[in-house]
């Protein structure tokens, strides 16, 4: 039993390949008669639905023939005309003239394209699939749904040859498979989905629709199969069949939708696009073009055969989803497909004013003209792709200008991103535009919105000292509010936004091309896009020469203070981010391996040489976890933000009193200020490495820290008792005693940093910081790019 549970999708791939074999072997053997027989208000028994490719047909059977006698049986005894399969003769009359038509031998039947080979290539794709699947997820019950929900559509398809033939176990079989395909994908969405945390359908409306189904396969048993059917009207069982399919198509790609917008900024984005185009451009025929025109007229716009045949997207879709490291663009895909659809009203309605007056002496004017319709539509559609796909493909051969003008946007895009000059940009700009259009001179100006007046800023090519007065009046009050890339024409040629600023527009201006024709389409869009790679560096140069100016003027050789502040908070940031690294995986690791020792410490029994040696080993480890943990607080100390500097200070001071052979005295008397995090910050990391300095070299046994206010400073003093060091030494140290970390950590609030020191006398810091600063707004914007 273990054996078959694990391995029934197999036994169900087997079953369904034994009964797709009974179908095809039901289509070969059985000629398809293709017609039904229907009684009339008037007691008369007439031909009705007489399909093109059955052999009712071919034989020369028509619509509307009054019915005498089948297979030399009147027809008011003949068995069931309900499920009129297989016969050899007929006996009808029309217009007065009787006429007996005799069945060819049913070997003799043809294949049909429609009703046995594609059925069959559908089911084999899917098989292979299947059995692909089945290889890969044995256990996932997601899987094997999905293969149901595969079955499900491809024995529909290959039972429906059998189903036409009034083969009970075809009909059986189609209706079974037909209504289950929906409700089968909704069961796989709820279990695939389920899996990953997502609820995307009900699993109560999955068991509703399952017990419909049910009911409505009894319904039609009872219709078809046993003489209650003569109480119904005609064609009910299929009218239930389609209407319960089309609904539960609908609900599928509904909740596909609802469910999209739901998880559209997640990464299931573009899992949920695929699944939704992909089902709906499978099932849209069979539904739009074949059940519902069924359901409301009893007239389809395409075969099911037909309609069926977009069911191979199905494979495709699945498949690629499965097997595609990075998915397909779909929203290009989607968004082409959108404007190429709307693209084809057009011709499509001007072929069809054309064809319609051959079709509309003919009977189903309507259906004929959708049917004529459909077919150029998607035929322009494809056009339109196909075109699309060889222009890319042949575009260096075909539009040697285009190509040119990518190669210039390549080539131009590579060159301006390694200039670090303005005026660089600028002659290499007008250099391109030299080379690649058909003109003699460029210029770059300015239009001076505040001065009302053009300022030229660099010329090349036959660039005449006339053409500046001619171009200021032809400019003067033309340009207001025009966005990067806008063109403005002019008589003496064009005029292209590069770059806009407060004062006004950077413009580069080209004279009219040599052969006195238009800029034409390409020409403009390349001009747009050169002018957006312009502007881009334009506006980073320009900044970047700012700041260096900034640097150079105001600093006087010392970088200024909101530079140093920067570099300190990026300095900080780097600090929290190694802190918790540290906690989130050193840390943890040390600690489960001392629990795990600690634990076999306590269930093993070892001999007492080996148990103390473990307990060195774990007792080693707990010293790591204690330095990790006395790292992280270093780095990052926890609650500053919450205690405030006193108290910050207070801990350092205790946890040096607990690890040093020194003494700390404290004294912040009458200081009340509540500083902001970046001042305690600062001067808890200059607390920080002075106690660290006293502890490595100052030999110290006693520390005073003094913290003091007034209006407008803080006075922070730090000395020792211990060794000291000559002054000119002190200079000297800076490097490796993160004293000038100190001194530039004051800088960076525009404080002062005084060092006192000598042999044997000790060491002192006195820092004064102003508290009543305002960031500038250079630092105000560096220190938001940094948070963020």
């Amino acid at each position: 039993m273990g054996y078959v549970r694990k391995n029934r999708m197999f036994f169900v791939l087997i079953a369904a390949t034994l009964l797709v074999m009974y179908f095809l072997y039901t289509d070969l053997r059985v000629a398809y008669i293709g017609m039904e027989v229907k009684k009339t208000s008037d007691s008369q028994w007439v031909i009705r639905n007489v399909e093109p490719n059955g052999l009712a047909y071919k034989v020369g059977i028509r619509q509307g023939d009054r019915v005498i006698s089948i297979d030399h049986i009147n027809v008011e005894q003949y068995p069931n005309l309900r499920l009129l399969s297989s016969i050899d003769s007929i006996v009808t009359e029309r217009d007065g003239d009787v006429i007996r038509y005799q069945f060819d031998h049913k070997l003799n039947q043809p294949v049909s394209m429609e009703q046995t080979i594609l059925p069959i290539c559908l089911y084999t794709v899917l098989l292979f699939l299947s059995m692909f699947l089945l290889h890969k997820k044995r256990e996932d019950a997601a899987a094997h749904l999905l293969i149901l929900f595969f079955l499900a559509v491809s024995i529909s398809y290959v039972s429906a040859g059998a189903s036409a033939r009034k083969d009970y176990v075809g009909m059986l079989t189609l209706w079974v498979t037909i209504l289950q395909i929906p409700v089968i994908f909704l069961h796989f969405l709820y279990r695939y989905f389920n899996q990953r945390d997502l609820e995307i359908v009900k699993f109560h409306v999955i068991v509703v629709m399952y017990g419909i189904n049910g009911l409505i396969l009894a319904i039609n048993s009872l219709i078809v199969f046993t003489s209650l059917g003569q109480y119904f009207f005609d064609g009910l069982a299929m009218q239930l069949l389609l209407i319960s399919f089309t609904i539960g198509t609908g609900i599928s790609i509904l909740i596909l939708v609802m469910s999209y917008r739901k998880y559209r900024n997640t990464t299931y984005r573009p899992l949920f696009k695929f699944m939704l185009f992909g089902n709906f451009m499978s099932f849209f025929p069979f539904v739009f073009l074949y059940a519902l025109p069924w359901i409301l007229i009893h007239r389809e716009i395409i075969s099911a055969s037909t309609a069926a045949i977009f069911l191979f997207l199905l494979p495709i879709i699945y498949v690629y989803l499965m097997a595609a490291n990075h998915l397909l663009d779909i929203e290009f895909v989607l968004d082409r497909l959108r404007y190429y659809c709307l693209l084809a009203v057009i011709p499509t309605s001007f072929i069809l004013i054309g064809v319609y007056f051959l079709v509309r002496q003919r009977e189903d004017v309507f259906i004929k003209w959708a049917q004529m319709f459909l077919f150029i539509y998607i035929g322009v559609i494809l056009f339109l792709y196909v075109k699309d796909m060889l222009d890319f493909r042949f575009r260096k051969k075909l539009f040697i200008g285009t190509y040119n003008f990518q190669s210039s946007l390549d080539r131009f895009s590579s060159q301006i991103s390694k200039m670090m000059k303005v005026p660089d940009l600028e002659e290499r700009l007008l250099r391109e535009v030299l080379d690649v259009l058909p003109v003699k001179s460029a210029a770059l100006l300015e239009m001076k919105n505040d001065e009302e007046r053009i300022v030229f800023i660099r010329s090349q090519g036959d660039f005449l000292p006339a053409q500046e007065a001619s171009l200021t009046e032809e400019l003067q009050g033309k340009i207001h509010d025009y966005a990067v890339g806008d063109c403005i024409k002019i008589d003496s040629g064009l005029c292209c936004v590069i770059g806009k600023h407060q004062r006004g527009h950077n413009l580069l201006w080209i004279c009219s091309k040599e052969n006195r024709v238009q800029f034409n389409r390409d020409e403009l869009v390349w001009l747009q896009t050169i002018s957006n790679y312009v502007s881009m560096v334009y506006e980073n140069l320009q900044l970047i020469e700012g700041v260096i100016m900034d640097l150079e003027v105001r600093s006087h050789g010392k970088a200024p203070a909101w530079v140093l502040r920067m570099l300190f908070q990026l300095t900080e940031k780097e600090r929290r981010r190694l802190a918790a690294d540290l906690h989130d995986s050193a840390l943890q690791d040390q600690l489960l391996w001392y629990r795990k020792l600690e634990m076999i410490l306590e269930e093993t029994a070892f001999e007492p040489e080996v148990k103390e040696r473990l307990t060195q080993i774990k007792e080693g480890l707990l010293d790591v976890v204690h330095q990790i943990r006395e790292t992280c607080n270093e780095l990052r100390p926890p609650f500053l933000k919450e205690m405030g500097i006193v108290e910050a200070i207070e801990n350092l001071c205790n946890y040096a009193q607990f690890h040093s052979n020194y003494s700390v005295d404290f004294n912040y008397d009458g200081f009340n200020l509540e500083l902001d995090d970046e001042y305690v910050l600062t001067i808890y990391r200059i607390t920080q490495e002075l106690m660290r300095n006293t502890t490595k070299h100052a030999k110290a046994s006693h520390v005073e820290i003094l913290l003091r206010q007034n209006h407008e400073h803080i006075a922070y003093v730090y000395r020792d008792n211990g060794v000291g060091m000559d002054m000119v030494q002190l200079q000297s140290s800076f490097s490796h005693m993160g004293l000038s970390g100190i001194r530039e950590r004051v800088s960076g609030f525009e404080g002062e940093t005084m060092f006192h020191s000598a042999v044997g006398e000790g060491f002192e810091v006195i820092i004064t910081l102003p508290y009543q600063t305002v960031p500038s707004s250079q630092y105000a914007i560096a220190r938001g790019g940094v948070n963020d």
